[in-house]
């Protein structure tokens, strides 16, 4: 009977001796070898074989058991019945075993298709986080904006510059440091997101230059990067440093100086370009940035140009280091001092007022005058707590000599720079010091210079309409030599102004000077408003301001500056506005 079929034998009786044909030992070996699964009970009471020789021939197993005759029928029913239940849970645990088998087998496929998957998709991760590695580190190297190499990475490149030339003295190269001119006013004007393209424009312009640059045979590398902002660093190895980057520096602000178009909007820009020689002295990168950036802003005083680094650059800028640190020191030390310089009425030679004038009590013995340090004070912001106090000091020398002198309505004149025009707390603290000290804010005057009005982006007639809204009077200082125009006096918030130095200077050589006063005088006088000139010194101009009309004058053929018990003095004394220099 087939084993394959759906009803194959459970077990069979075997008889050992069975002639003439097979004998039972045949018997089972030809049915095991159709149904290995089939289980055999030998029934004998004799056998031509031992069970060594039956075990030798059908193996170990537990298919085959032994029934010795005679035997009893009902141990022949129950030996049947348990052989064939054992059969059936033999089947079904085969049958279990081969769905188990199978439900593994399926299983481990869907393990096996989803393990792939897995790996395209760790794969695909992979490379994704490859190509991001590759761009973070990209972006950690280079400007986002233009593209160019960063800080950091110009740093790692100019280290190796430095390096190579240690290793190798015979090597060269240089650094380039550019800085646009104006380029404030495209933001202010056009938006960020102009100069944002602007800068673009720019990058572009660089690399094409550099392009042209590295065909020469003597450059062996060029690299330019962005620090930010409008500054951009410029690497160059190879040989002949200074004429390479002197030519490669003109072509530059060639290049930089051609008109932007900004969405249809025409910029301009200049360049200002500090170059320092990469020696074998620089050991450190922000050194040579250092002399670089120096050599720029030396190149920045008169823009669109190029500067070399010289050793004497750093030093001026040590000494301006020094010098502010000073200044602030002697701010917080009290060491600075005010001094009064007389303003002469030209029709009495009585006293019409005071120009108060800083001076500084310097450490070292000497009384510096403000065109030591001046200038120093507004570029580095330390202006405003300078010209605060002598604001103050001004105001409560004026409460003084108005206590002492009640009688006499002299003015005081303070200058403001710039940097205080453009404070909003400026008015708040005037009003304060007026009320301290309680003084007429009309014998108070405030100075300020044409180019302070036009600095301060519109806010400048604002503050100054503040001021005099306090009752403080408002001069021009220097009229005429900032951005003066006959025609825009009467609109600006004035109570007089004073003719500058250079014109009364000049007034006896050439005749226009005079007769640019004489409009001056003439104008101011339609507009109401006073006029003092600066810088007499002679009887000649004094005796032309007569002639003009002007009323009062200062300058050393008067008085200098004084302190404060000789400006003091000067309340009971006149001067002689005639032939005579002066008169006690």
């Amino acid at each position: 009977r087939d084993a394959a079929a759906d009803d194959p034998y459970m077990m069979a009786f075997v008889d050992m001796r069975m002639p003439p044909g097979w004998d039972g030992l045949k018997t089972i070996e030809a049915c095991w070898s159709v149904d290995p699964r089939m289980q055999v009970v030998i029934c004998t009471a004799f056998s031509d074989y031992s069970w060594d020789e039956i075990r030798a021939r059908l193996g170990r197993t537990d298919r085959l058991l032994i029934l010795r005759k005679p035997f009893d029928r009902v141990e022949v029913c129950q030996l049947a019945a348990a052989l064939c239940e054992k059969w059936r849970l033999g089947r079904r645990a085969e049958n279990r075993e081969a769905e188990l088998e199978a439900k593994v087998g399926e299983r481990t496929g869907q393990l096996e298709q989803a393990l792939r998957k897995d790996r395209l998709r760790l794969d695909l991760l992979e490379s994704v986080i490859d190509e991001r590695t590759r761009e973070l580190r990209h972006a950690a190297m280079h400007d986002k904006l233009t593209g160019l190499p960063n800080r950091s990475m110009l740093s790692d490149e100019l280290s190796h510059a430095i390096a190579h030339r240690h290793a190798d003295p015979s090597s060269a190269f240089g650094v380039m440091f550019l800085d646009l001119d104006d380029f404030k006013l495209v933001n202010d004007t056009l938006g960020h997101d102009a100069g944002d393209e602007l800068l673009r424009q720019l990058t572009a312009r660089i690399g094409n230059t550099l392009d042209i640059a590295r065909q020469v045979p003597d450059c062996k590398r060029l690299l330019a990067g962005r620090l930010g902002g409008d500054e951009f660093v410029i690497l160059y190895e190879g040989a002949n440093v200074t004429a390479a980057t002197t030519d490669l520096a003109l072509k530059l602000l060639t290049a930089v100086v051609l008109p932007f178009d900004i969405k249809g909007q025409s910029a301009r820009c200049g360049a200002s370009i500090g170059i320092a020689a990469g020696t074998a002295d620089y050991n450190a990168v922000e050194d040579i940035l250092r002399d670089a950036d120096i050599a720029m802003y030396q190149a920045k005083a008169g823009k669109n140009r190029f500067v070399i680094f010289k050793p004497e650059m750093h030093d001026a800028v040590v000494a301006r280091v020094s010098l502010t640190d000073q200044i602030r020191q002697g701010i917080e030390a009290g060491q600075f001092v005010l001094h009064y310089q007389p303003i002469v009425s030209l029709v009495d030679g009585s006293l019409g007022g005071f120009e108060a004038l800083v001076r500084w009590n310097h450490p070292d013995g000497q009384l510096l005058p403000p065109g030591r340090f001046i200038a120093l004070a507004e570029a580095t912001g330390l202006i405003r707590p300078l010209g605060l106090w002598i604001l103050e000091c001004a105001i409560q020398q004026l409460a003084a000599w108005s206590k002492a002198f009640p009688n006499r309505n002299v003015p005081v004149a303070v200058n403001l720079a710039p940097a205080q025009l453009g404070d909003s707390r400026l008015v708040p603290t005037l009003l304060m010091l007026i009320a301290r000290h309680g003084i007429d804010p009309s014998r108070l005057v405030i100075e300020v210079t044409e180019g302070a009005i036009s600095d301060s982006d519109g806010e400048g007639e604002k503050i100054l309409s503040a001021i005099r809204c306090t009752g403080v009077r408002i001069y021009i200082d220097d009229f005429g030599t900032g951005y003066s125009s006959l025609g825009r006096l009467p609109r600006l918030p004035v109570d007089g102004i004073k003719i500058d130095r250079s014109f009364i200077s000049e007034s006896g050589e050439q005749r226009k000077y005079a007769a640019i006063i004489n409009a001056v005088i003439n104008l101011a006088g339609h507009v109401g408003a006073d006029v003092v000139a600066e810088g007499v010194e002679q009887i000649g101009q004094v005796a032309m301001l007569q002639a003009l009309g002007c009323e009062r004058a200062q300058g050393f053929y008067f008085s200098p500056a004084l302190p404060v018990d000789q400006a003091t003095a000067c309340f009971t004394q006149s001067w002689c506005v005639g032939a005579q220099k002066r008169a006690a």
